[in-house]
């Protein structure tokens, strides 16, 4: 039983195995997977190579879509990741992948494809094949390979000898302060080539030197750091001879200029010198970037060609002719030129200078007139001009050691003129190919006039010159941009106060005006106040005020009789005159029609005053007081003044008693 068990297994893994081949047979399409580096030491950039065939004998008819490890389609593959390939058909993509730690520790990338195939019975299959490629983890190693190139390895005096280096970092980890170290004869001193040279980068180092009338020997020794390390890696070049050679035949490559603008023209000269006794045929011309430049050319011994060719510079770029030459034997020599290196210049950055000339006045009278001019050199370029010197003729006028980009420089020069005609000056200036560029001025006219004589008589046909016309004067505004910070200053801060002044004045006249009206109205109503104070044509200094009043404002009773007028005008008080003086007029008056009366002469007040007795006054008479009452115009004698009852008194009738002046004084 065991055994039948054995024979059936057996069978059954014959049978997947044909089947397996079967299918294998039948699926044209071949995958494989190259891989560079293909070790690493940490995660990192890998390129990938996949080629992809149809080894079958039937086209396509569906196409076929190449996945990353990530499932993602790779769109650079075909069209839009997509190919449809023929019988014999094959297809290779070439990509760079990021290897991450996963995928260096599993030790493979897996890109994968799917297609889809059709039998002969019509009938189609999805199809899936994975492509695997190997990746190994590898530790820290780096490996340096340098190519030296020695061009030509046997040069003539004064021909330029190039020594190349070629580095590339084979390793797998960058390498740190790449320097070199060349013999005196090849390099003066260390030179450092790079910083950092990450694994596969290369870098090329390019020595040029004149060959003198000995041999060159070129000896190199490169030194570099791994990765972060500390420890200096050294690389030798074997020693190498440039072997001085006697030449035959001399080439030397010259041009007019070292450099002009983009697209400009320059003319090389090349010249081709037979020294030798051998006469060359079919001697060519050729260079790598111009190819053939002259052809069909003879060179007997002893001579030499002198060859031109103008050629457009789009671009800087080295030449070096090489001379192609055919010798009497039939052998075919070569001999190269020096390297002319030209340059390329930028139109914006073109060094470009204007000139302007001026002159203060155009027409001279005589040799011994000055004539100032006045010149600008102005640089319009993005390139500073150094060294510019300004000549009229062959003469040096004015230098300037340097003119930054965008500035000028302006001098001026008193000229005394011998002759008439056209000045023009000229500025010269090294742009910074070291060429020398020359800018013109303008040009001058300069007349010599002779003077015209004054006329001897006035011509009246001569137009008198008018009058002239007076413009009104305008004046900026504060804010004009042109009026200083302190003019604004003042006005911002005086202007409002004088306007405040102004205004303080203004009222300061109203209330004088107010108060000088206010002051005559009140001296007017003083002095009418002195006319009404105690006005009354009685008064009795002996009553009180408010008795006088009320025996002035008494109304009379009905069977009184209102009061007669004064029998004389002078009884009335004056309104012109001061309240005390009608008293005073009135006791003179008193007194003097006393005196009448009596035929004495009328007293007057110059006169020695006679003495006052009290006694001598009369016995107080109540029949005078009623009869005062009742007329009340009627003057009282005692109580009129005291200058009545010195001169006069007066009796209940009115008239003037007289005093009795005797010669003896009691």
């Amino acid at each position: 039983m065991k055994q039948k068990l054995l024979y059936l297994a057996l069978l059954c893994i014959v049978i997947l195995a044909f089947s397996s081949l079967a299918s294998a047979e039948t699926d044209p399409i071949v995958c494989t997977m190259e891989i560079s580096p293909s070790a690493l030491s940490e995660p990192g950039n890998v390129t990938v190579t996949i080629t992809i065939s149809n080894s079958g004998d039937t086209d396509m008819t569906k196409p076929l879509t190449l996945f990353d490890p990530t499932s993602q389609v790779v769109t650079d593959f075909g069209t839009n990741g997509s190919v449809t390939l023929k019988a014999g058909e094959v297809k290779t993509w070439t990509g760079t992948w990021s290897v991450n730690q996963r995928t260096l520790e599993n030790g493979q990338i897996v890109f994968f494809v799917k297609y889809t195939l059709v039998d002969e019975d019509g009938v189609s299959k999805s199809k899936s094949q994975p492509i695997r490629g190997e990746i190994g983890k590898t530790n820290i190693s780096s490996k340096v390979t340098v190519t030296r190139t020695i061009v030509p390895e046997t040069a003539y005096e004064g021909q330029t000898v190039n020594v190349i280096y070629d580095i590339v970092n084979e390793g797998n980890v960058p390498i740190k302060n790449l320097a070199l170290e060349e013999n005196k004869d090849i390099l003066a001193s260390k030179l450092t080539i790079a910083q950092e040279l990450k694994a596969g980068e290369t870098a090329q180092v390019k020595l040029p030197v004149v060959m003198g009338k000995k041999d060159l020997t070129s000896k190199a020794s490169f030194t570099y750091t791994i990765a972060d390390g500390t420890e200096v890696q050294t690389y030798e070049i074997d020693e190498k001879v440039i072997t001085y050679g006697e030449p035959a035949v001399l080439v030397k490559l010259a041009s007019d200029t070292k450099g002009v603008l983009m697209n400009e023209i320059v003319k090389l000269t090349l010249e081709v010198e037979n020294t030798g006794n051998i006469d060359y045929t079919d001697v060519r011309v050729t260079d790598p970037t111009l190819g053939d430049v002259f052809t069909n050319l003879t060179l007997p011994a002893g001579e030499k060609l002198t060859l031109e060719k103008e050629i457009p510079l789009t671009q800087s770029t080295d030449y070096q002719f090489e001379v192609l030459a055919t010798d009497n034997s039939g052998t075919q020599n070569s001999f190269l030129s020096n390297v002319l290196s030209l340059v390329a210049v930028d139109p914006a950055k073109a060094l470009t200078l204007s000139l302007t000339l001026s002159a203060n006045k155009t027409e001279v009278y005589s040799t011994k007139d000055t004539v100032r001019f006045t010149a600008t050199v102005a640089n319009t370029s993005e390139a500073d001009a150094t060294n510019v010197k300004v000549y009229q003729a062959n003469t040096e006028i004015a230098s300037f050691e340097s003119i930054p980009a965008g500035q000028s420089r302006t001098f001026t020069r008193d000229v005394t003129l011998s002759m008439a005609g056209k000045y023009q000056l000229r500025a010269e200036a090294a742009d910074t190919l070291e060429n020398t560029l020359m800018f013109e001025s303008n040009i001058l006219q300069i007349a010599f006039l002779v003077p015209t004589a004054a006329p001897v008589t006035p011509d009246p046909r001569i137009t008198p010159t008018p009058e002239p016309t007076f413009a009104k004067a305008t004046y900026p505004k504060i804010s004009d941009p042109d009026i200083g910070t302190l003019p604004k200053l003042l006005r911002t801060f005086f202007y409002p106060l004088m306007i405040a002044g102004f205004g303080l004045l203004v009222a300061a006249l109203a209330i004088l005006i107010v108060a000088t009206g206010k002051r005559a109205n009140l001296r007017k109503a003083s002095e009418n106040a002195l006319d009404h104070l105690e006005r009354s044509n009685h008064r009795d200094y002996a009553a009180e005020a408010d008795a006088q009043e009320e025996q002035i404002h008494r109304e009379p009773a009905e069977d009184e009789a209102y009061p007669a007028p004064p029998e004389s005008p002078d009884d009335y008080l004056s309104e012109e005159e001061l309240p005390h003086m009608k008293y005073v007029r009135n006791a003179y008056q008193i007194a003097g029609k006393g005196a009448k009366r009596n035929g004495q002469p009328e007293p007057y007040p110059e006169t020695e005053e006679p003495e006052y007795y009290p006694e001598d006054e009369p016995a107080w008479n109540p029949q005078q007081d009623r009869d005062a009452e009742e007329n009340p115009y009627q003057r009282r004698s005692e109580r009129v003044s005291p200058y009545a009852r010195q001169s006069g008194s007066a009796d209940q009738t009115g008239e003037a008693q007289q005093d009795d002046y005797t010669d003896d004084p009691t």
